[in-house]
C-alpha cells in the first residue's frame, strides 16, 4: 500500500472513530436519559395515581369513622338504622353501597337473629335498599365481617363479587361497632366498585401502546385489562406463564418495596414495567409498556444522526485524497529515482526540487547519500575479499582442529564392555578446548581440557596440548608424569602465559581400575545407581603456569553400575538471556535423571537441556563433555531345566536362535554352539542317570562382555562323571573296531575352547566356554 493510500486511509479512520465516538455517546447517553425520564415519568404517574386513590380510601375511611358514632345510637332504634345507612353512603360519590351488620347475641337490642340493612347504587346509579341476614345471604360467613369482629379494628377486604348484596366486584372498608366495653355489636361497611378502578386506571399510560394493572395483597389481579384475569389468577402464577422471570418475586409473601421497575420480555417484546405499593390497602399498582415505544424518538434521531455522518466522512474522504494525492506527487517522484538507485544505478540523477520542506530535505539526504554509496560500495568489496579469505582459512583451520580429536564412537569394538562418548561444541569457529583417547596394553588413556583465551590461539594452543599429550603418553601410564611432562614443556616457551585445565585419567579395562590426575579442571562425576555426584580430588594448579610443579595423582576402581562423567567450564557457566547460569545443581540433576543411561544418549539428553536453558542465546565459551562406563562381569542370557529324556533335544535348536539374535552371531558360530549344547546334553541324559530314573539337567548360558566368550554350564544330581578325563574317541580307526562312546566328548572338547569339570554339593557340574570372535583382552607386556 503506498503512503498516500496510508495516510488517506489513516485519516479517514481516525475521522470515523471521532465520528463514531461522538455518535455511540450520543445515542448512549441519550438513550439512557430518556429511558431514565420515561422512568420517571411513568413512576410519578402511578404514584400521583395511588395517592389519589389512597387520599379517596383515607376520606372514606375518615367519614366511616366520623359516622360511628351516630351508627352506635342509631344501633338502639332499628327502625332507623336503614335510613341513616342510606344516608351515610351518599356522602361520597366513590362509594357504591354500605351497611351496618348486627353481630347475633351480642345486643339485646337487636337479639340473636342476623339483621344486615345494605343500600347500594344499581347499574343505572339509582339507589335501593335491602334487608339482609337470612340463610340465603350469610354475612357472618364472609371476611370483610369476620376480620372486623374478630381483630375489632377497621379493615380493607379483598376484591370480591357481592352476590345478594350489591351484585358487582368490590371492595368493602368494615368498622367494628363496639359498646362501651369494647365488645363489637355490629359492622359497618363502605362498598367501592372495582369497575370505578378499572375506569381509572386504564387512563394510566405513560406512553402510547401501554397499560396498566391492579394486584391486590394476596397477588390477585384487581384489575386487568383481561377481564377473566381478574380474581381468577394471581401475578405468581401469571408471570411464569409470561416468562416474566424478574417479576415473579411480586407475588413473593416477603416483596416489601415500595417501587420498583423492570425490564421484562413479553412474548418476544422488550417491556418496561413499573410498580408501586399502594400504603392503605397494600395493593400493588402496575403500568407496562413496549420499550420500542419508549425509544422511538431516540431511533429516529439515530437514524438521522447516522446519515449525517456517514455524508460528512464521504464528503471528508473526498477532500483528504485530493490533498494527499498533490502533496506525495514530489514524493513519487523521488521514489522512483531512489528505486533506481537501489537496483545498483548509482549514477541516477535525482530530480531538482526547490522546495525547503521535508520532502526537500529528503531530496538532499539522498543525494549525501548517494555519494556515500559510492565510496562504501568500493570499500565493500575489498572488505568481503578480506572476510572471504579469513573465513576460509578459519573453516580450513576448523576442519584440521576436529580432526585431531577422536570422532568414531564406538571407537573401540574389541572392548565389549567399555561405552564412551565425547562432544565438543565451539563457540567461535575454532575453539581452545580438547578431548583425547586411545587404548594401549589394555589401558584406556583419556583427557580432556580447556585452554585459556578464545579464538585461533587457543585453538593452537589446543593443538600443542594434544600432541603433547599423546607423546607423554606413551612414555609413562601415571596421569601425574604425563601432566608434569606437558606442564614442564609448555611453560618453557609460554611467552603469551597462556595456560590449560587438563583432566587425564587411565583405566584399566581389565579390572576396571582408574587413575587420574586433575589439573585445575572441573571436577569430574561419578553417577551410579544413587544418583550423580562431584568426585572428591586434590587440588592441582592449571597447566603451563609453574615450572616443576608436582602434580598429585590419584585411583578409584570403577564399577560395572558406575559411568565418569568430564566437562569443561562452557556446560556450567552457560547463560539464558536473563544472564542465569545453568550451574552445578542443574548439571547434577539432568545426569542423576535414570543414571543407567549409555554414555551417548546421556550426553545428548544433556546437551538438549544446555539448549533448551540457553533459549537460543549465544555462549561465550566452548562446550566439551566426554563420559565412559565399564561394564564388568556377566550377563546371563539363558536358564533353563531340562529332563532326561531325549525328547527334550527339540528344545536346543530354538536357545541357540535366541543367543544368536542376541549377539548377532553368524550361522557358522550359531551351529557351532548348537552341536556343543546337543552333544553335552545327550551325554548327561545317556549317562548320569540309571536306566528308568528320572531327573533334571540344568542350563545356564551367559555371556562374558570383556572376553566376548559364551560360558556354558550344565549341572545334574547324577551319580558322578568327569567328561574331561575320559579318552578321546579314536576317530581314525575303522568303525566296526572302535568302542561304542566317546565321540561327543571328542566333539565337545574341539568346538569348546575350554571345558571345566567340578563335582560339588552332590551335583556334576561342567563349564564350556566358546570364544565368539577370539579373546580380546591383551596380555600385560610384564
Amino acid at each position: 500500500m503506498s503512503l498516500s493510500n496510508k495516510l488517506s486511509l489513516y485519516l479517514v479512520l481516525t475521522a470515523l472513530v471521532i465520528f463514531a465516538s461522538l455518535g455511540f455517546i450520543f445515542v448512549r447517553y441519550g438513550g439512557e436519559r430518556e429511558e431514565r425520564l420515561v422512568s420517571i415519568y411513568a413512576s410519578m404517574s402511578i404514584e400521583n395515581f395511588a395517592d389519589r386513590i389512597d387520599y379517596d380510601l383515607s376520606r372514606i375511611e375518615n367519614n366511616i369513622a366520623l359516622s360511628s358514632p351516630e351508627a352506635l345510637r342509631v344501633l338502639e332504634h332499628p327502625d332507623r338504622i336503614l335510613r341513616f345507612v342510606e344516608r351515610y353512603v351518599k356522602t361520597d360519590s366513590l362509594i357504591m353501597g354500605g351497611c351496618i351488620a348486627a353481630v347475633p347475641g351480642a345486643s339485646p337490642l337487636t337479639g340473636d337473629a342476623m339483621m344486615m340493612e345494605y343500600a347500594s347504587r344499581d347499574g343505572q346509579g339509582e339507589w335501593q335498599s335491602k334487608h339482609l341476614g337470612d340463610s340465603a345471604y350469610d354475612y357472618t360467613a364472609m371476611p370483610w365481617y369476620t376480620d372486623a369482629v374478630s381483630t375489632g379494628k377497621p379493615c380493607w377486604s379483598e376484591p370480591y363479587f357481592d352476590k345478594g348484596g350489591g351484585n358487582k366486584l368490590m371492595v368493602t372498608y368494615s368498622y367494628p361497632l363496639c359498646d362501651p366495653e369494647g365488645k363489637v355489636i355490629a359492622v359497618m361497611t363502605a362498598d367501592i366498585s372495582i369497575g370505578d378502578l378499572t375506569h381509572e386506571i386504564t387512563r394510566l399510560k405513560p406512553v402510547d401502546k401501554g397499560y396498566a394493572f391492579i394486584i391486590s395483597k394476596e397477588h390477585t389481579f384487581v384489575t386487568y385489562p383481561d377481564r377473566s384475569k381478574v380474581l381468577s389468577e394471581d401475578i405468581e402464577t401469571y408471570a411464569k406463564e409470561k416468562g416474566w422471570k424478574m417479576i415473579s418475586e411480586l407475588g413473593e409473601k416477603n416483596y416489601s418495596r415500595k417501587s420498583d421497575i423492570f425490564r421484562i420480555d413479553e412474548n418476544g417484546k422488550d417491556m418496561l414495567l413499573v410498580c408501586h405499593r399502594m400504603e392503605l390497602t397494600d395493593w400493588i399498582i402496575c403500568s407496562i409498556a413496549p420499550y420500542s415505544s419508549i425509544m422511538s424518538d431516540l431511533d429516529l434521531l439515530t437514524f438521522k444522526a447516522v446519515v449525517l455522518i456517514v455524508a460528512g466522512l464521504l464528503i471528508l474522504l473526498f477532500l483528504i485524497r485530493a490533498i494527499v494525492i498533490y502533496s506525495m506527487r514530489p514524493l513519487s517522484r523521488l521514489t522512483a529515482t531512489v528505486d533506481s538507485i537501489s537496483s545498483g544505478h548509482l549514477e541516477t540523477t535525482l530530480p531538482a526540487m526547490k522546495a525547503s520542506d521535508e520532502i526537500g530535505r529528503l531530496n538532499n539526504a539522498f543525494s549525501k547519500m548517494q555519494f556515500s554509496l559510492r565510496e562504501q560500495m568500493e570499500r565493500l568489496v575489498e572488505t568481503t575479499r578480506a572476510k572471504e579469505h579469513i573465513e576460509s582459512e578459519l573453516h580450513i583451520a576448523r576442519s584440521i582442529q576436529m580432526g585431531l580429536v577422536p570422532r568414531t564412537f564406538s571407537p573401540f569394538p574389541e572392548w565389549k564392555g567399555l561405552e564412551l562418548f565425547a562432544m565438543l561444541r565451539s563457540a567461535k569457529e575454532v575453539g581452545g578446548d580438547l578431548y583425547d583417547f586411545f587404548i594401549r596394553d589394555s589401558l584406556l588413556f583419556f583427557t580432556i581440557g580447556d585452554v585459556s583465551g578464545k579464538g585461533i590461539p587457543a585453538s593452537l594452543f589446543m593443538a600443542v596440548t594434544r600432541t603433547l599429550f599423546r607423546m607423554a603418553a606413551e612414555q609413562s601410564d601415571s596421569p601425574g608424569k604425563i601432566i608434569s611432562t606437558i606442564n614442564d614443556t609448555i611453560v618453557k616457551d609460554n611467552t603469551e602465559c597462556m595456560f590449560v585445565t587438563m583432566f587425564v585419567g587411565t583405566l584399566d579395562l581389565r579390572t576396571g581400575h582408574l587413575r587420574f590426575c586433575n589439573a585445575g579442571h572441573n571436577p569430574p562425576v561419578i553417577i551410579d545407581k544413587n544418583g550423580a555426584s562431584f568426585l572428591a580430588e586434590n587440588e592441582n594448579i592449571p597447566v603451563g603456569v609453574i615450572s616443576g610443579y608436582e602434580y598429585k595423582e590419584e585411583s578409584l576402581r570403577l564399577t560395572s553400575d558406575s559411568t565418569l562423567f568430564l566437562y569443561t567450564d562452557g556446560l556450567t557457566e552457560a547463560e539464558n538471556s536473563s544472564k542465569e547460569l545453568y550451574g552445578d545443581q542443574r548439571l547434577l540433576d539432568a545426569l542423576s535423571d535414570n543414571p543407567a543411561t549409555p554414555p551417548k544418549e546421556k550426553i545428548e539428553r544433556l546437551s538438549g537441556s544446555v539448549g533448551n536453558f540457553a533459549e537460543g542465546v549465544d555462549q561465550s565459551d566452548d562446550l566439551t563433555m566426554l563420559s565412559l562406563r565399564l561394564n564388568h562381569g556377566m550377563r546371563i542370557l539363558e536358564h533353563r531345566v531340562f529332563h532326561n529324556s531325549m525328547t527334550e533335544i527339540e528344545r536346543i535348536p530354538a536357545i541357540t536362535l535366541h543367543l544368536a539374535a542376541v549377539l548377532s552371531l553368524d550361522d557358522t558360530i550359531r551351529d557351532r554352539i548348537n552341536l556343543v549344547l546337543e552333544e553335552a546334553i545327550v551325554n548327561v541324559i545317556s549317562y548320569a542317570y540309571p536306566e528308568g530314573e528320572s531327573g533334571e539337567i540344568e542350563l545356564s548360558v551367559g555371556h562374558d562382555y570383556l572376553s566376548d566368550e559364551l560360558i556354558i554350564q550344565i549341572s545334574d544330581c547324577g551319580k558322578p562323571f568327569d567328561p574331561t578325563k575320559k579318552k578321546d574317541a579314536d576317530i581314525d580307526a575303522d568303525i566296526d573296531e572302535r568302542p561304542i562312546g566317546g565321540l561327543g566328548i571328542f566333539l565337545i572338547r574341539n568346538l569348546c575352547d575350554s571345558a571345566e569339570y567340578c563335582y560339588s554339593d552332590g551335583r556334576n557340574i561342567l563349564r564350556l566356554t566358546v570364544a565368539l570372535r577370539g579373546c580380546i583382552i591383551t596380555k600385560d607386556k610384564n
